[in-house]
């Protein structure tokens, strides 16, 4: 009964360990499409950073977009918020996020997610994205959160991906912070 595998299915989630994860993974093949939905969103909302592999192959087959969404989510959160991981593992798991975004809000979910790395490659990705109109203003207040933690000894590269921000954003607070940071 599929009722009763989604129930089983989220009592696992919230047990987490290998082993739930392993049965979770298994429902992705489900042949009720409801059980498969939830196996997706427990992925989701699994406790650690066990999840992630599962998740990005979720991003990059899933056909639906819902199931996609969700899993792009998820995998998002973890990369932020699992302790276990490294800032050079987050900074991988959000490259990788970033380059399977499909759409603007996933990429402002992202670049919320790069502005916790401490880190002078997340630095780099959020200059990146400095140009696109969609992006510019997400990308200079979390360009500025990422300079304001790295040390002098990184300054240099600092000080021009600051003034690029300076002139593409428009909101003010975001100008007074990178003004600061120039100073």
């Amino acid at each position: 009964n599929a009722s009763v595998r989604m129930i089983l299915l989220e009592q696992l989630g919230r047990v987490g360990g290998r082993e739930a994860l392993a049965a979770v993974c298994a429902a992705l093949s489900d042949e009720e499409p409801t059980v498969r939905e939830a196996a997706v969103r427990i992925l989701a909302n699994w406790p650690d950073a066990h999840a992630l592999p599962e998740l990005l192959k979720i991003m990059q087959n899933d056909r639906q977009p819902g199931q996609r969404t969700v899993a792009f989510q998820g995998y998002v959160r973890l990369c932020r918020e699992a302790s276990r991981l490294s800032a050079d593992q987050r900074l991988e798991g959000l490259v990788q996020a970033m380059q399977l975004a499909l759409r603007d809000e996933d990429k402002i979910l992202v670049i919320s997610a790069l502005a916790d790395v401490s880190n002078l490659e997340a630095l780099r990705v959020l200059a990146s994205c400095l140009e696109q109109a969609a992006l510019k203003e997400a990308a200079g207040v979390a360009a500025a959160k990422v300079a304001a933690s790295l040390g002098p000894e990184a300054r240099e590269e600092v000080i021009p991906i600051l003034r690029r921000a300076a002139k593409v954003c428009s909101h003010v607070e975001t100008q007074r912070r990178i003004n600061e940071l120039l100073t």
